[in-house]
């Protein structure tokens, strides 16, 4: 897939139907460069199609 990370797996969730995405989270970045760029995992909690469970990853 090409294009927005965020938008390419809730589109792939929709087409086939996902009862739940899972994704991972890592702490490797400050707040400030969370807040700047944005998280995958919050994005995809806020527009998926289905339920999303993040795992903290270290």
């Amino acid at each position: 897939m090409v294009g927005d990370a965020v938008d390419e797996i809730a589109k792939c969730a929709s087409r086939i139907s996902a009862d739940l995405i899972v994704v991972g989270h890592r702490h490797l970045e400050g707040w400030a460069a969370r807040w700047w760029r944005g998280s995958v995992s919050k994005a995809l909690i806020e527009h998926s199609p289905c339920n999303v469970l993040v795992v903290i990853t270290h």
